[in-house]
C-alpha cells in the first residue's frame, strides 16, 4: 500500500491547484488542435470530391 502524505499548507494546496489547471489547459489545447486537424482533413476531402471524376450525360 502506498501512503500519501497530506499537507495542509497553503503553498502546497496552491501548487496542487496550479498543476490541475495546467493539466486541464493542456488537455484543452490538445483537443482544439485535434479539432483543427479534423476540419482541415475534412476540407481537403471535400475539395478533392469537388474536383473528382464526373460522369458526362450525353443526350
Amino acid at each position: 500500500m502506498i501512503e500519501v502524505q497530506k499537507s495542509n499548507s497553503p503553498g502546497a494546496q496552491e501548487e496542487f491547484y496550479k498543476s490541475k489547471v495546467k493539466g486541464y489547459l493542456a488537455n484543452e489545447r490538445t483537443f482544439i488542435r485535434w479539432m483543427q486537424f479534423s476540419v482541415t482533413i475534412s476540407s481537403i476531402g471535400i475539395a478533392l470530391l469537388n474536383f473528382g471524376y464526373t460522369k458526362q450525360n450525353s443526350h
